[in-house]
C-alpha cells in the first residue's frame, strides 16, 4: 500500500532471496501439468500463456483471464492445493496494475507465497483492473483465477491478502463462502473502508487545523474533500518532514507539542505520533481520495457528528477545535451503499480466517480488527475466527546529524512471523486445531511442522 510514495520518501525496505544456482529437470508430473495447462487455457479461455521451468524444477505460468494478467508457480511436487494472494493498496496513477512474473523471485508478500510454495502448494496471483481504490476488482479477478486454478487440479484453496487486499480477503469469504478453506488477512482493512477513509480524513483535517498560520502548513488547497493534482508528492509533504526535525531538534518545543496533540485528537484510533504514520496518513489521503471518490461515486465518510478531544488540550481548547474543524458529510447514498458493497465486513463467513495485525500500524488501524470482532460475535461466528498480534516494528527512514528518522512500519511483519501465522491457519483448516485467539506472535513459537 503506498508503495510509490513510501518509496519516493525513503520508506521501503527492500528484501530479496538469493536463487539456487543448480537447476533440476522438471519431473513427469510436471510435464504433464504443463499439458494441460496448454489444453485448459483453450476452453477456459486464457490467452497469452507463458510457461517456463523454475531452477528447482517447479513450473512457472503467467497469462491473462478476460485480459487481466496473472501469474503463477507450481512445486515440482505440487500438492494440489492453491494459495491466492490479493496484494495491498496502490497509489493511483495512469499505469497498470501489475504482477511479478516469478511468485517467488519477486516476493512482495513478506513471506507469505515462498513459504506456502515451500510446503508444495502452488502460489498465484492476479492484478487488479485499477491501482488505487480496487476492492471491487480485486474480488473479481482473484475469484476468476481461483476458478482457473481448479480448472487444472487444484482440490483445495486458500486466499491471502495484506492491507487494501484485507478487505479482499473479506469480500471472498463472504460473498463465496464454499470457495476457499482458509483464509489469511495480515494488517487489513478487514472492517470497512468508511472507517478507513474517515480516520485518513480526519487525519488530514486536524493537521490542517493546527498547522494553520504555522510554517508547517500542507501547500494548496486546504479542503479535506478534494486532493491535490498532479503535485510533488515530496514538494506537498516537504512541511511534515520539516516539523518533524524541528521537534527532533527540540523535544520540548512547540512542534513536538503540536505533532502530539493532532495524533491524540484522532476520533477512534490510537495513534503513534510519529513520521511514517503521518506520512503515510497524510499521503494516503491526499493522493488516494480523488480516486476512491471517483470509484464510489462520490464521499462516503461524514464527520458531521464527529466530537474531537485531545487529553492535551483544554475544555476551551476542545471547544474551538470542534467549532473550527472542516466538517465533511457523505454526498450521495450511493456512494454509501458502494463503500457497503466494496467492502464493509457482515461477519458472516464459513471459511477459517487468521488475521493477524501490528498492534500500531501507520496507515490501516489496529482498531480494524476490533471492529471485525464485533461484527463477528454480533453474528455468532466467533468459532471461524482466529485473531493474532505482532508487535509493531520500527524502520529507520534516514539519519539527519545525528539523529536516526524512525517510525512504525505499515505491515511490518517478517518472514518468521507469516511463516508461523500460514502454519496455525494449516493446521486448523487439516487438523480441526483452533488456533489460539489474541496470540502474540511477535516472537513465534517453536514452529510447528507442516501437514
Amino acid at each position: 500500500m503506498l508503495r510509490p510514495l513510501l518509496l519516493t520518501l525513503s520508506l521501503l525496505t527492500l528484501t530479496a532471496c538469493a536463487p539456487s544456482l543448480t537447476a533440476t529437470l522438471p519431473n513427469a508430473a510436471t510435464l504433464e501439468l504443463k499439458e494441460q495447462i496448454q489444453r485448459t487455457a483453450l476452453t477456459f479461455p486464457a490467452t497469452d500463456i507463458q510457461l517456463s521451468s523454475g531452477l528447482d524444477g517447479g513450473l512457472r505460468l503467467s497469462g491473462r483471464l478476460e485480459g487481466r494478467y496473472f501469474s503463477a508457480n507450481f512445486p515440482p511436487d505440487w500438492n494440489r492445493q492453491t494459495v491466492l494472494y490479493a496484494h495491498g493498496y496502490r497509489l493511483p496513477d495512469d499505469k497498470q496494475d501489475t504482477a511479478a512474473s516469478d511468485l517467488i523471485q519477486g516476493d512482495d508478500t513478506r513471506g507469505v507465497l515462498p513459504t506456502a510454495y515451500r510446503q508444495g502448494f502452488a502460489v498465484a496471483r492476479s492484478v487488479y483492473d485499477k491501482r488505487g481504490f480496487a476492492v471491487q476488482s480485486g474480488i473479481a479477478n482473484t475469484l476468476r483465477l481461483k476458478r482457473f486454478m481448479d480448472s487444472l487440479g487444484s482440490t483445495r484453496d486458500y486466499v491471502a491478502g495484506s492491507s487494501l487486499g484485507g478487505s479482499v480477503v473479506m469480500g471472498l469469504i463472504e460473498k463465496y463462502p464454499d470457495a476457499f478453506a482458509g483464509a489469511l488477512a495480515g494488517c487489513g482493512a478487514v472492517s470497512d473502508w468508511q472507517f478507513e477513509v474517515k480516520y485518513l480524513t480526519d487525519f488530514r483535517a486536524l493537521y490542517n487545523y493546527f498547522s494553520r498560520g504555522t510554517p508547517y502548513a500542507l501547500p494548496g488547497t486546504q479542503d479535506v474533500t478534494q486532493g491535490p493534482l498532479k503535485v510533488d508528492p515530496r514538494e506537498l509533504l516537504k512541511p511534515v518532514g520539516q516539523l518533524f526535525l524541528r521537534a527532533k531538534l527540540n523535544p520540548g518545543g512547540r512542534e513536538a507539542r503540536l505533532i502530539d496533540t493532532i495524533a491524540s485528537a484522532v476520533p477512534g484510533v490510537k495513534v503513534t505520533p510519529d513520521i511514517t504514520t503521518f506520512f503515510a496518513s497524510l499521503g494516503a489521503q491526499l493522493f488516494g481520495l480523488n480516486d476512491i471518490t471517483a470509484t464510489a461515486g462520490g464521499n462516503f465518510a461524514s464527520n458531521a457528528d464527529t466530537v474531537y478531544h485531545s487529553p492535551l488540550l483544554t475544555a476551551q481548547e476542545n471547544a474551538a477545535l470542534n467549532v473550527g474543524i472542516q466538517r465533511y458529510r457523505a454526498s450521495s447514498p450511493q456512494a454509501i451503499a458502494y463503500a457497503q458493497d466494496w467492502y464493509s465486513a457482515t461477519g458472516r463467513f464459513r471459511t477459517k480466517l487468521l488475521s493477524y495485525h501490528n498492534t500500531a500500524d501507520p496507515l490501516v488501524p489496529f482498531e480494524h480488527e476490533a471492529r471485525l470482532r464485533a461484527r463477528v460475535e454480533t453474528a455468532g461466528n466467533t468459532a471461524n475466527l482466529v485473531q493474532q498480534t505482532v508487535e509493531p516494528r520500527l524502520q529507520t527512514l534516514t539519519r539527519m546529524l545525528f539523529y536516526r528518522v524512525q517510525g512504525v512500519e505499515h505491515c511490518g511483519f517478517s518472514p518468521q512471523q507469516t511463516a508461523f501465522a500460514f502454519a496455525e491457519l494449516r493446521h486448523w483448516v487439516e487438523d480441526g486445531v483452533r488456533p489460539q485467539d489474541g496470540l502474540d506472535i511477535t516472537r513465534p513459537p517453536q514452529e510447528k511442522p507442516a501437514p
